[in-house]
C-alpha cells in the first residue's frame, strides 16, 4: 500500500521521514550543530530536522601537483548558509578527530550483524 502511496519517493520517505525522525526527535537529548552523513540520499533530511546536513567524502587524490588543506569534501542540501556552518565545523574538527571513523565503525557493525543473521 505504501509503495502505491509514495511511489518513487518511498525510499526517501523511509530514510528521511521515518528513520531520521525517530533518531533525532526521539533519540537525542541535545541537537547537534551539523549532522554528517555518508549518503547523498540523506541530504533531504534537512527539511525535516532544520539542521545543516552534510555528506562527507574523501577528497580525490590530485597527484603530486596540487596541495590541499583538507582531506575531505562535503556536500550540503540546497541551503546556502549551511555551507558556511558546515565549513566552520569541519575546519574545527578535522584536525582533532577522524570524521570518517564513525561511518567505518557502523559499516563494520552492520556487516557483522548481517553475517550473524545469515549464519542462523
Amino acid at each position: 500500500m505504501q509503495r502505491i502511496l509514495y511511489g518513487s519517493t518511498l525510499e526517501e520517505h523511509i530514510r528521511v521521514d521515518v528513520v531520521t525522525k525517530k533518531l533525532f526527535f526521539e533519540g537525542l537529548p541535545v541537537s547537534p550543530h551539523v549532522v554528517f552523513v555518508d549518503s547523498v540520499e540523506l541530504l533531504p533530511a534537512r527539511r525535516l530536522l532544520g539542521l545543516p546536513i552534510a555528506r562527507l567524502s574523501r577528497q580525490e587524490s590530485k597527484g603530486d601537483s596540487g596541495m590541499s588543506l583538507s582531506s575531505l569534501v562535503y556536500d550540503v542540501a540546497d541551503e546556502y548558509l549551511d555551507q558556511q556552518v558546515v565549513g566552520d565545523v569541519v575546519s574545527k574538527l578535522e584536525g582533532l578527530i577522524d570524521l570518517f571513523e564513525p561511518f567505518e565503525r557502523m559499516e563494520k557493525a552492520l556487516k557483522e550483524v548481517m553475517r550473524n543473521e545469515n549464519s542462523k
